[in-house]
């Protein structure tokens, strides 16, 4: 069962940005305990027919958490794809599932960067628009975007959720079970 790490609720929602080509949103998040990563969501919507995918990305964070918080590296994670073209015309919670090498284990008491990229979606009569709040924004991390460079601004938040699968695996050697029936 998937378990809440942190988040910011669509009902703060005040406002939209405009995802497509190289512009990117996401927020920075912390993570109390040590869990796999299994899911973002984030609360999106379609303009037009945008072309290619959209995927979530989880990056390493830099920078003040809450005042400046930034990526740093590569990607750490990349979600499925998700037809762009196959998002609903009003906001809605989208789903970004993490799989294979991609669901990677967060470390205890660690802040990270959850980013919505929609990179085919170059048109701008045809993109992926996320929800953020620009009103009242209280979480305790930032909104952090790409436009011409990478910029983490604490006047704003985005709406997000960041799921993890109970705690991480522990450091075992084997026999290892080969079903759940082996477990009981």
């Amino acid at each position: 069962m998937a378990t809440l790490i942190d988040s910011y609720p669509e009902s703060n929602q005040s406002t939209t940005s405009e995802v497509f080509g190289v512009r990117k949103w996401g927020q920075s998040f912390h993570c109390t305990n040590e869990v796999v990563l299994n899911s973002v969501r984030f609360y999106i919507r379609k303009i037009g027919t945008p072309s290619g995918n959209v995927n979530a990305y989880i990056y390493a964070h830099t920078g003040t958490y809450g005042t400046d918080s930034n990526i740093t590296g590569s990607p750490l994670a990349i979600s499925d794809d998700i037809v762009a073209s196959s998002l609903s015309t009003t906001l809605t919670l989208q789903s970004f599932t993490f799989s294979g090498a991609n669901a990677i284990t967060f470390s205890a008491s660690t802040n990270y960067v959850a980013i919505l990229s929609a990179p085919d979606a170059e048109d701008t009569s045809n993109y992926v628009m996320v929800g953020r709040d620009t009103t009242s924004p209280t979480h305790a991390g930032n909104a952090v975007y790409f436009i011409a460079s990478w910029v983490g601004d604490s006047s704003i938040d985005v709406c997000f959720y960041v799921y993890g699968e109970g705690d991480a695996p522990a450091s075992v050697t084997g026999p290892f079970p080969t079903s759940r029936l082996d477990l009981l």
